[in-house]
């Protein structure tokens, strides 16, 4: 009837549980009770105001010039061993994988690796630097 459902939690038997039935109509009193109780109005002591807030470059490891400190021992590796991926830069540089990520996004503005293939692969498109 109406109310009635079954939940099946994991890698347990069904369970039938029977919840109280609410029609359309008293879904619909509900919902406009509660839009007659409230207004539109924003309070403005609880938002948010966005300030500018300076990063030092310093703690997200890159230069002055928006350079990666660690590009260049990053491009190194790569050419050196002529495979690439986030992973391996990863592994090697000890590093997170967003700031890897942007190292190797950087490779390829450079010109230094390919694209990714359809699956995703590189290639080392330089010898060296």
């Amino acid at each position: 009837g109406s109310g009635d459902m079954l939940f099946l939690e994991n890698g347990a038997y069904v369970t039938r549980l029977h919840g109280g039935f609410v029609s359309e109509s008293e879904i619909e009193a509900v919902v406009n009770f509660i839009k007659s109780q409230k207004t539109n109005e924003i309070q403005h002591d609880i938002t948010v105001e966005k300030t500018n807030v300076e990063k030092s470059s310093y703690d997200l490891g890159f230069s002055s010039n928006n350079v990666d400190t660690l590009y260049d021992k990053a491009l190194t590796l790569v050419l050196e061993q002529q495979k690439v991926s986030t992973s391996f830069i990863q592994r090697y540089l000890q590093i997170g994988y967003n700031r890897a990520a942007r190292i190797v996004e950087k490779m390829e503005e450079d010109g230094f690796i390919s694209e990714p293939s359809h699956a995703g692969k590189r290639s080392v498109l330089k010898k060296n630097k």
